[in-house]
């Protein structure tokens, strides 16, 4: 006879280390059977058809496991949580709240105050310590119904529990939010949290969803300040158009950490896609070293525009291949690529330089690029008649 889901969880078979649905059980009777488990430490309920009645159960279940843990197990066997997913259901507002108690519960902080000294598990004598657990949980909740409330309530409870203290049990790394209906409104919460003292969120989907060009303000304010988000998915938000891009592209000039950014669907024109080359490399200015992004090395826009298309400037090809390669090589490759145009050119020049300072600059431009011939081809003479051309009191010499 075969064994049933809640027997697997209740004996901790060693085998089930991810709980994918909820078998032929409610969720309340799964609830009631993951109190005691240690061996599950990844949730995944996608397209299980459940309610706000249901994440309750869930997310209830969950603290009482946690509380379980802290007054039972010691920190070696106690299970780390990785993924609390409910993608792809018809959770709401309500489910939200429940999310949010979950992460900021007492119970949950692992506070030890058992007064056991044996562990449940291993029978070794090593409860008496308080630990923390450290979970590093990625949360997903794509395609529900969440809204700006359920976000709101979410994102402050992780605000609210990283600024509180530095002792908590809790990382969120990942948050998936798309298709939840979040507007300029819901908008700010999340922005809130990016800019909070956080050192653990590295992954953000908000793709189709609500927001205008004004709750891009908010995000690019915080990806200015932000040092930890390392992807970005906006893929979908039609609404963003040029005018949003406008605002993001300028924020990507200051921000150091972020390596993908998802912008597919997002009613950018060429113009948009220009905008987003002059983040990367902004050759029209002497301050590119400053002003231009050296840490993203994935763009994703719609399928129209061409990695080779330059629009007077380098191909985005090869300004991500360059980031790729660390932030010293791509700062080092575009200063380069800013002397050899005409507009560096011009700068050089207008520095009233020595012009026997000038063969020792063409020779560290090309030493530069000829470590690189694979990646770009520069004729040096062509670069030193553009500085002879430039230079009228050397021709007349």
């Amino acid at each position: 006879m075969a064994t049933s889901l809640i027997d697997r969880l209740e004996q901790n078979e060693p085998a089930l280390t991810e709980l994918a649905g909820l078998g032929w059980h409610t969720a309340v009777e799964i609830s009631n059977a993951l109190v005691q488990n240690t061996t599950v430490n990844s949730f995944r309920f996608n397209s299980c058809g459940l309610d706000d009645a249901d994440c309750v159960a869930i997310m209830q279940g969950l603290t009482r496991r946690y509380a379980y843990q802290v007054n039972n197990l010691c920190v070696t066997c106690r299970p780390r949580t990785k993924r609390i997913s409910f993608a792809r259901n018809n959770i709401g507002a309500v489910g939200a709240y429940e999310i949010a108690n979950f992460l900021t519960s007492p119970l949950s902080k692992c506070h030890s105050e058992s007064k056991s000294e044996i562990c449940a598990k291993c029978g070794n004598n090593r409860l008496l310590a308080p630990r923390f657990m450290e979970d590093f949980i990625r949360i997903e909740l794509l395609s529900n119904t969440i809204g700006d409330e359920g976000v709101t309530v979410i994102t402050n409870a992780i605000t609210a529990f990283a600024t509180s203290s530095d002792d908590r049990s809790h990382y969120i790394v990942e948050l998936g939010f798309e298709r939840n209906g979040i507007s300029d409104i819901g908008m700010m919460p999340i922005c809130q949290m990016l800019t909070t003292h956080n050192y653990s969120l590295h992954t953000l989907h908000l793709g189709k969803n609500d927001f205008t060009p004004r709750g891009v303000v908010y995000l690019a304010d915080a990806l200015k300040v932000n040092k930890t988000l390392e992807t970005l998915n906006l893929s979908g938000n039609s609404d963003i158009g040029d005018e949003g891009t406008v605002i993001l592209a300028e924020s990507l000039k200051y921000n150091t950490t972020l390596k993908t950014l998802l912008l597919k669907k997002c009613g950018l024109s060429d113009h948009g896609y220009y905008l987003l080359i002059q983040a990367l490399y902004n050759g029209h200015s002497p301050y590119l070293m400053s002003q231009s992004n050296h840490t993203l090395t994935e763009i994703s826009v719609c399928s129209r525009f061409s990695h080779n298309m330059t629009l007077d400037t380098v191909p985005l090809r090869t300004l991500l291949s360059w980031n790729n390669m660390g932030t010293s090589t791509a700062q080092r490759l575009k200063l380069v690529s800013f002397f050899c145009s005409n507009q560096g050119i011009r700068h050089v020049h207008s520095l009233s330089l020595d012009r026997k300072l000038f063969p020792y600059l063409l020779r560290k431009i090309w030493r530069v690029f000829r470590e690189d011939m694979h990646r770009r081809s520069v004729n040096k003479l062509e670069v030193l008649f553009k500085y002879i051309r430039e230079m009228p009191s050397v021709v007349e010499s």
